[in-house]
């Protein structure tokens, strides 16, 4: 099997025949070399879709359990926002009753 270096030095010598030495260096320019051990495998890709969604399943509970401890704190404000004027009222009704 051809090396890839040599697989690149015939298409530049090809395409600098149709294009000339200076565009075909300027194209190589954007052609990285890519080796086989830098592709990644289905099964990557696979492991990595469950890393994922193992991620995304974790944020969302730690994303639920802090949105219900905030609508709590919420909640405990609001009864005592609501409480403390009812209970001003019923003490003045209850002075005034003396």
């Amino acid at each position: 099997m051809e090396s890839a270096e040599k697989r690149r030095h015939d298409l530049y010598n090809a395409v600098s025949d149709i294009i000339g030495p200076e565009q075909a260096t300027t194209l190589m320019d954007y052609l990285p070399t890519v080796t086989n051990h830098h592709l990644s495998t289905t099964d990557q890709f696979e492991l990595l879709r469950r890393e994922l969604s193992e991620f995304r399943a974790e944020i969302r509970s730690e994303t639920k359990s802090e949105f219900q401890r905030v609508n709590d704190r919420i909640d405990r404000l609001f009864y005592a926002l609501v409480s403390v004027p009812v209970l001003t009222v019923g003490l003045i009704r209850l002075v005034e009753s003396f």
